[in-house]
């Protein structure tokens, strides 16, 4: 039985993700693969399992850097580089978002089988996904551009509020 190159859980149907082959033969699980951020687990097949667990290790050291402490909230200061503007986003906020847009990608994979299979229902799944997926995108661009002059050229500081 085959199991995950990361944690070593044996792979089941379950458990094991369709594309879940790396370049040098490994296999991730769904769990594995949920720690990655999106545009990695979607260039599994070009990673050798090397790289997947630097890039791990990675992000669990960026998450626990951003992660907010117990009294605490953590938001990004953002500096516009045109034209000077100051904004301010919260860190918990875009992690949502990134989660929001990895589950709405695996749905619109799973409506695109059905929508492949001649499923008219899968058609309307299908449509939905996409407009979430630009609803997203916009969101998350909102949150990244200067709301005075549009620019995405910014300069940013973590900053972590105490709570009283």
């Amino acid at each position: 039985m085959a199991t995950c190159a990361i944690c070593s859980t044996p792979l089941k149907s379950s458990n094991m993700a369709v594309n879940n082959e790396l370049r040098d033969g490994g296999r991730l699980c769904l769990s594995c693969i949920n720690k990655l951020d999106l545009e990695t687990s979607l260039n599994l097949k070009n990673l050798t399992t090397e790289e997947v667990l630097f890039k791990i290790g990675r992000q669990k050291l960026f998450s626990e850097e951003i992660k907010k402490p117990q009294n605490g909230v953590v938001e990004y200061r953002r500096t516009c580089l045109q034209c000077g503007k100051v904004w301010h986003s919260l860190a918990s906020r875009e992690k949502y978002l990134d989660k929001e847009k990895k589950w709405n990608n695996c749905n619109m994979c799973a409506s695109a089988f059905g929508t492949a299979g001649g499923n008219s229902y899968s058609w309307g799944t299908w449509t939905q996904t996409k407009r979430n997926e630009h609803a997203l995108d916009s969101e998350i661009s909102k949150l990244k551009q200067c709301p005075n002059c549009m620019s995405s050229n910014y300069a940013e500081e973590k900053i972590v509020y105490e709570k009283q």
